[in-house]
Parts: C-alpha cells; sequence; structure tokens
C-alpha cells in the first residue's frame, strides 16, 4: 500500500526485520535455549545435511510474491560458531499501475553462542542488505551484547536515497532490537514492536502426523515416549534404506 518507492522500501524492512523474531529467537521462550530441528526423513526433498532450503511464496491478490534459496556454511570460531548463510530472497510487488518492483534480500549471519552452558542461542552479526530495483537501499547492521556494553539482538538500519537524486543521500535510519521494539531515529516514532503474542500456524503434512508422538512427548516432557517413538520412526527408516538400496547395490555390482 506503500504510495511511493521509500514509502515500500520503507515498509519492506519493517516487515523483514518484524519476521527475524520468529526465525531466530522464538524456540527459546519456553525452553530456555535454542532446539534441533526433528530429523528428515525418507521421501523428503530438501535436504538436512547441510540444511539446504528453496522456496516462493505468493499472494496473487495482494501482488505479493517471495522466492528464496538458502544454505549454511559453519565454522568455530572461540566458544561459538558462525553460521554463512549463502543465498539470497527477492520479494516482488506487483504495482496499481501495471509494473513490478524487486527487491533482492542477502541474508544476515548467525552466532551460535551459549553452546559451553548448555544454552545456545542465536545472534545477527555483521551486515545484509535490501536492495530495491527502484533505486532505493537499505543497510542493516546487527550487533550483539558484549561483556560490558550493548544489548543482545540489536540492530541499526539506514535507508539511502538513490544515486543522483537531489534531495541528498542519506534518508532516514531505524534502531533498537530486532526481538523486542526498534524506533525511527529521527521522529522517535516506534517503528517495530514484536513483544505481542504471535500467532500460531496450523498446518496439514505427512511429516508432522509421523513425528506427532514424539512432538507431544517432548511439550509434556513423556521423554520416555518420546524417545521410544524416535527409535521406532529411525528404525523403520532404516529399514526401508535397506530395502530400497541393497538391491540396487546387487545391481550395480552385477554389471
Amino acid at each position: 500500500h506503500g504510495k511511493t518507492p521509500k514509502d515500500r522500501a520503507r515498509r519492506v524492512l519493517k516487515w523483514f526485520t518484524s519476521i527475524l523474531k520468529g526465525q531466530y529467537t522464538s524456540h527459546n521462550e519456553t525452553m530456555g535455549s535454542e532446539k534441533k530441528p526433528l530429523n528428515p526423513v525418507l521421501g523428503e526433498y530438501v535436504p538436512h545435511h547441510p540444511p539446504i532450503t528453496a522456496y516462493c511464496i505468493a499472494n496473487p491478490s495482494r501482488g505479493i510474491s517471495l522466492e528464496c534459496h538458502n544454505a549454511q556454511k559453519a565454522s568455530f570460531s572461540g566458544r561459538n560458531i558462525i553460521v554463512k548463510q549463502v543465498g539470497h530472497a527477492t520479494l516482488t510487488l506487483s504495482l496499481t499501475d501495471g509494473s513490478k518492483e524487486d527487491y533482492l534480500i542477502t541474508l544476515p549471519r548467525l552466532r551460535v553462542e551459549g553452546l559451553w552452558y548448555g544454552s545456545p542461542y542465536i545472534e545477527l552479526t555483521e551486515t545484509s542488505y535490501i536492495q530495491s530495483s527502484s533505486g532505493w537501499s537499505l543497510t542493516i547492521k546487527y550487533q550483539g551484547k558484549d561483556y560490558f556494553f550493548g544489548k543482545s539482538h540489536s540492530f541499526k538500519a539506514d535507508l539511502t536515497l538513490p544515486i543522483g537524486s537531489g534531495s541528498g543521500f542519506h534518508a532516514s535510519s531505524f534502531e533498537g532490537q530486532w526481538n523486542a521494539t526498534s524506533k525511527d531515529t529521527r521522529t522517535g516514532a516506534v517503528f517495530t514492536d514484536v513483544t505481542g503474542p504471535k500467532e500460531e500456524v496450523t498446518m496439514r503434512s505427512e511429516i508432522r502426523a509421523l513425528w506427532y508422538k514424539v512432538a507431544k512427548g517432548i511439550r509434556e516432557s513423556d521423554f520416555e515416549t518420546a524417545a521410544k517413538e524416535k527409535s521406532r520412526i529411525e528404525v523403520s527408516q532404516l529399514s526401508d534404506s535397506i530395502l530400497f538400496f541393497f538391491p540396487l547395490l546387487i545391481r550395480t555390482l552385477a554389471r
């Protein structure tokens, strides 16, 4: 609904920074730390080791689509794990005049901290960018809490004018915590606020049905049942793998 390219770029930034909490910190709100996902099973199309994903989301009635692909490259740095996200996202807006506006979005780098304390959590680091086909640019710098200063999950974003415009280069800035609130540094007005209750997404899938008893056991602290059901699924997967690969091996050796 933004009337100008600047307004739309600002709204894209607001959307992007508002979804970071759900992507990177929502798991530790009730259990105290980030948790690993359930293991992949045969028949899933996206690999988990290493994790690679690609998707396309579209809402034709609103003229919005989002495409993304990314993978992760991890390395150790002192007491932390550094995760470089490889890939990018493209957000496309279909405007009322029939034209389209694209936003190329790079992905932030992650730092997994708290491993020595048995309570890992994710912090975003370095810089990511959003570039609009209209010329507007967004630079997002992430900074966590050090031993003495700062706040965890902090960011500062700068919105800059297209090169060649007659109004100066720097337009506006926003700063705060992407897991809580942020503000417009010029006016002091609230920019994002993600402290309210989140809406749970309900979906039907074979994977959810497969892992239902395991997830239920974890939520209810019935770890005996969760472990038993997890073993049952993994044993059945192993049996399926043998049934699939053994005849293939025999045929290969016979050649």
